[in-house]
């Protein structure tokens, strides 16, 4: 299983370490916290990227 740290995530989704956690605690993006730190699946990274998709697409069409 791949797994993400927020520091590798940060060039990923082109976002601040504190944006993504706030994306953890508040938008969707499922994290699991072990010592201390967030490790985020790729799964949940793609799961994550297709919700906001959509959502962004719902925007554009209405």
């Amino acid at each position: 299983m791949v797994t993400y740290t927020i520091k590798e995530l940060e060039p990923i989704l082109k976002r601040k370490a504190k944006t993504i956690k706030e994306y953890i605690n508040y938008g969707g993006l499922n994290a699991t916290k072990l010592n201390g730190r967030y490790l985020i699946s790729e799964e949940d990274l793609k799961e994550f990227l297709e919700s906001k998709k959509i959502s962004k697409e719902s925007k554009v069409h209405t």
